[in-house]
């Protein structure tokens, strides 16, 4: 039940921004053919998301490099 709510919310949330989105081309005036429909807007949100965090470089976990670990014990020394 927990799950149906949140993909229910999350789907809402969706289509209120693609009403948003149709809402400011019709504002600026911009090409009707370049409109999006609600698939193509949902399929381009799910990518970008999917996208979020893959172009920062995360830090490593394990153990500690060779080369830190001779540039520690020689200031060690």
């Amino acid at each position: 039940m927990v799950q149906e709510n949140f993909f229910w919310t999350l789907h809402v949330a969706v289509v209120n921004g693609w009403l948003q989105y149709k809402r400011d081309l019709k504002t600026s005036d911009a090409v009707s053919g370049n409109q999006k429909d609600l698939m193509q807007f949902t399929l381009d949100d799910a990518e970008a998301l999917t996208k979020v965090n893959k172009a920062y470089a995360r830090k490593s976990r394990g153990r500690v490099s060779v080369t830190a670990n001779t540039e520690t014990s020689r200031r060690r020394k």
